[in-house]
């Protein structure tokens, strides 16, 4: 048995291949939607703003790249955990949640018009609802 691939169907591979080697694998993501969580040692990235979920629980911002850098903003909420995660709860809420799944910090801000998206800039994080009404807004000094 021989199988043919047509003319339409390499250049369409070709094109894909293309594009996906054009995309920036070092830039990282500035949204957030509701039920996707940032795990530790992973951030959200606006510009030269990278918004971390450290090792000890500690949600920090920072500017001029990644850590070690200059804190912008921070929950202060270094050791009150390990292995924490950013969630984005349907209703609007952010929270960090520790491994003992322990809320140790949150927004305090909810909608009843979830889901919701978390977009981060580099002057604050937005948390908007699905009727585009904001919810929250961090400012990120």
């Amino acid at each position: 048995m021989m199988i043919t691939i047509s003319t339409f169907t390499q250049i369409v591979f070709v094109v894909i291949i293309e594009i996906g080697m054009l995309a920036d694998s070092t830039s990282l993501p500035s949204t957030l939607h509701s039920g996707q969580t940032l795990t530790t040692n992973n951030s959200l990235q606006a510009g030269n703003l990278f918004l971390t979920v450290q090792s000890d629980c500690n949600l920090v911002a920072y500017s001029n790249g990644r850590p070690n850098k200059v804190a912008n903003w921070a929950t202060n909420t270094n050791d009150h955990g390990k292995n924490c995660v950013l969630l984005l709860l349907q209703n609007c809420n952010l929270i960090v949640l520790s491994d003992t799944l322990r809320i140790v910090w949150s927004t305090k801000k909810t909608s009843k018009n979830g889901p919701c998206d978390l977009y981060l800039r580099e002057d604050a994080f937005y948390i908007v609802d699905s009727k585009n009404i904001l919810v929250a807004k961090q400012t990120l000094p």
